[in-house]
C-alpha cells in the first residue's frame, strides 16, 4: 500500500535502504512487493517529464530555480500574517498531535506498556525537569495531556512582540519533548519526522513578530515562509520520484490505483467506493498521472516567484490531500500538509480571503533597531542551513552526489531530526494481509453460540472457544464498517499493519509484536485498553477480562465485499464474506499456527 513507515531519520531514505530483494514467503507473493521489472519495461520513469529531472543538470536547475524563489521572497509581497497564521496553526497541529497520543501513550510506552520508556534517574539534571523526562517515563499518557493544554493556550495571545518569542519558545520546547517519545517503535512514522522539521520552522516564523523594524520584520517573515515552501517542494517531489524510480511496476505502468484504496492502513468507508471507481485501468492511469503531476511538476510553483502560482500550487497541493483524507485514515499527516500549503500564501492573498482587517496597519518606525540584529540573526542563519540541507536532499532525489557543504548541512541537521528525506507511497502492495488474534477461553454456552453465530468464535471443545480479538480501528470483523478519524492516529493499529509485511518478507515478526502479546496474554491494563473499545461484543469484554488458555496468531488476507456484478466478490470455498469484507487464511500461515500456539500456551 504505502511507505511510511521506517527509520525517517536515517541518512538515506528508507524506501531505498530497505528494497526487498526476494519473496521470503511462499504464500505472500500477491502480499510481498512484486519484484522491479527491466528498466525498459517501465514506461513512465522514462517519458517526458519524468526522465529529465534526473541527473546533474536537473539537480543544477532545481538549486537555480530554490536561489531564484528566496530572491522573488524578498520582493514587493510580504508575509508577515502569513508567518503569525502558520506560527499559531502549527501550534494547533502540536496540540492535536499530542492529545492524540494522549489517548494510547500509556499502553505503547507506560511501565507496564509495550515498549517503556527508558528514563536514567541517576543523571537527573534540572533539563530533564524542564522537558518532563521523568515525568514522561512514568505517566506518558498524562504528559502528553500536559503538552496538548500548553500548546493550545499560547493561540490566543494578542499579535505582538512578547507573543512571537512566547509562540516560538513554546514550539521549540514542544518539539523536544516530542523528541523523547521517539525512542519507541511507534513513533518511527514519516509524519512524526514532519512535526519536528515543521515545528522548528514555525518557532522561526514566529520570531519575525518580535523585531519592531518592518523591514526586518519583513525579511524575517519572508525567509521563515521561504523555509516553508522549501519544506513543501521537499516533501512533493521526493514523494513524486521515489515512486519510479523506487522500481515499483504498479505506479511505472498506472495501475497503482487499482489497489491503493483497498491495501490502505486504516481505510474509511468511501474507500470501497473509490476503489469501485478506480478498477479500470483507464481510471487508474489517469489518478497515477495526476497525482505525480502534482507532486512533481506542478510543484515547482511553489518556486516560481509567482504569487498566483504559489496559490494554485497551495490549492493543488490541499486537494490531494483532501483525496488522500477521503479513503484512508491518516491521522494529521493531511493537516500539516495543508499548514505547509497556507505558508506558500502571502499577506496579500490571505488579506483577500480573510479580509484586509486582520493584516498589520502600516508603522512609521525608524528601519533598523539594534535589538532587531538578534531575530534577523536567527532566522537568516537558519535559513542558510536549511537551504543547503534540502539541496542536498534535491541532489540526493535526483540521484547526484551533493556538494560538501550541502551535504554537512543536511548531516547536521539529520542530526537533530530538523531535515529529513520523504518518500510517500513508494511502493504499493496488492493485497493486504491482516493479524488476526485468537484467544482459547471458556465461555457460557449461550454467548459461545452466539460468538460463533456472529462470525467471532470458533468451537474448540465442549465449553471452549477459539476468540476472535477485535481492534477498535483496523479491519477485523467482516460486517463491521470501516472507521471514520479526522486527526487521531491509532499506532498500535497502524503498526500491525506493517506486522504482516514483515512476515512475509522475513518470516518472523518485529520483537514489539511479541511484546505485545505477552502483555496482552498477561492482561495489563494500558495494553488492554489499547484493543477494547465502545460497542465491543459482549464476548470480548468477557475475555478481555479473564486470561487466555492459548494464543494463536494468523496473517489472513482481506479484501471489500464487493457487489457481485462487478466480478470481484469472493466466491470460491475458500473466502469468508461479511457485509464490508471478505477474508481467507493462507495456506502458509495455518502451517505456522501451532508453533505459535505451543509458545503462547
Amino acid at each position: 500500500m504505502l511507505g511510511l513507515m521506517g527509520q525517517p531519520f536515517a541518512p538515506r531514505p528508507w524506501f531505498l535502504a530497505h528494497e526487498p530483494s526476494a519473496l521470503a514467503h511462499p504464500a505472500c507473493k500477491v502480499r510481498c512487493l512484486r519484484l522491479p521489472r527491466a528498466a525498459l519495461d517501465q514506461p513512465l520513469r522514462k517519458m517526458k517529464p519524468w526522465s529529465s529531472f534526473r541527473g546533474r543538470p536537473a539537480a543544477g536547475f532545481l538549486c537555480a530555480l530554490v536561489a531564484w524563489s528566496a530572491y522573488a521572497a524578498l520582493g514587493r509581497r510580504t508575509f508577515c500574517f502569513t508567518a503569525v497564521l502558520v506560527s499559531r496553526l502549527a501550534l494547533l497541529m502540536n496540540s492535536v498531535m499530542f492529545a492524540s497520543l494522549g489517548q494510547q501513550a500509556d499502553g505503547l510506552m507506560g511501565e507496564s506498556g509495550i515498549s517503556p520508556l527508558l528514563y536514567d534517574g541517576s543523571t537527573a539534571s534540572w533539563w530533564d525537569g524542564l522537558l518532563l523526562r521523568k515525568l514522561q517515563s512514568s505517566r506518558p499518557s498524562y504528559t502528553a495531556g500536559i503538552c496538548a493544554i500548553v500548546a493550545i493556550v499560547p493561540c490566543f495571545l494578542p499579535v505582538c512582540a512578547v507573543s512571537g518569542l512566547a509562540v516560538g519558545l513554546v514550539l521549540v520546547w514542544l518539539s523536544v519533548v516530542y523528541r523523547g517519545y521517539m525512542q519507541v517503535d511507534f513513533l518511527h512514522y514519516q509524519w512524526d519526522a514532519l512535526a519536528m522539521e515543521l515545528s522548528a520552522l514555525a518557532a522561526i516564523a514566529a520570531l519575525a513578530r518580535v523585531p519592531r523594524s518592518p523591514i526586518v520584520r519583513e525579511g524575517c517573515a519572508a525567509l521563515s515562509m521561504h523555509c516553508f515552501a522549501l519544506l513543501g517542494f521537499k516533501l512533493m517531489w521526493g514523494s513524486c520520484f521515489c515512486k519510479l524510480f523506487s522500481n515499483c511496476p504498479e505506479w511505472n505502468f498506472g495501475t497503482a490505483m487499482q489497489h491503493h484504496h483497498r491495501t490502505t492502513c486504516l481505510p474509511k468507508p468511501l474507500a470501497r467506493t473509490m476503489h469501485r471507481w478506480s478498477s479500470s485501468s483507464k481510471v487508474s492511469q489517469a489518478q497515477v498521472r495526476a497525482t505525480l503531476w502534482v507532486e512533481g511538476p506542478l510543484s515547482l510553483l511553489a518556486l516560481l516567484g509567482w504569487p498566483r502560482g504559489r496559490a494554485i500550487c497551495a490549492l493543488l497541493w490541499c486537494a490531494l490531500m483532501l483525496t488522500i483524507a477521503a479513503s484512508g485514515n491518516y491521522g494529521f499527516f493531511n493537516l500539516q500538509t495543508c499548514v505547509i500549503a497556507v505558508a506558500l500564501l502571502d499577506d496579500h492573498q490571505l488579506g483577500q480571503m480573510l479580509g484586509n482587517s486582520v493584516l498589520d496597519p502600516p508603522m512609521a518606525l525608524p528601519t533598523w533597531f539594534v535589538l532587531d540584529g538578534i531575530p534577523w540573526a536567527t532566522t537568516f542563519c537558519y535559513w542558510v542551513l536549511y537551504t543547503g540541507a534540502t539541496m542536498s536532499s534535491l541532489h540526493r532525489i535526483s540521484r547526484v552526489k551533493p556538494p560538501v557543504l550541502f551535504e554537512e548541512a543536511e548531516e547536521l541537521l539529520a542530526s537533530a531530526q530538523l531535515s529529513c528525506r520523504y518518500g510517500l507511497f513508494a511502493r504499493m502492495t496488492t493485497t493486504r494481509d491482516e493479524v488476526v488474534i485468537r484467544e482459547l477461553h471458556q465461555l457460557p454456552r449461550d454467548l459461545g453460540q452466539r460468538a460463533v453465530k456472529d462470525g467471532l468464535a470458533s468451537k474448540a471443545s465442549d465449553d471452549t472457544y477459539w476468540v476472535e480479538l477485535a481492534f477498535p480501528y483496523k479491519p477485523g470483523p467482516l460486517n463491521r464498517a470501516p472507521p471514520v478519524l479526522l486527526t487521531h492516529m491509532p499506532r498500535l493499529d497502524w503498526q500491525l499493519w506493517f506486522v504482516s509485511l514483515e512476515w512475509a518478507q522475513t518470516s518472523d515478526t518485529p520483537a514489539w509484536f511479541q511484546r505485545f502479546l505477552q502483555c496482552l496474554r498477561e492482561r495489563r491494563a494500558s495494553v488492554v485498553r489499547l484493543v477494547a473499545h465502545k460497542g465491543q461484543h459482549p464476548v470480548q469484554e468477557l475475555v478481555l477480562l479473564q486470561s487466555p488458555k492459548a494464543t494463536r496468531v494468523a496473517f489472513e488476507e482481506y479484501d471489500f465485499c464487493m457487489p457481485s456484478q462487478l466480478d470481484v466478490t469472493k466466491t470460491d470455498d475458500s473466502w469468508q464474506c461479511g457485509e464490508w469484507w471478505c477474508r481467507r487464511t493462507p495456506a502458509a500461515s495455518s502451517q505456522r499456527q501451532d508453533e505459535w500456539s505451543a509458545w503462547f500456551s
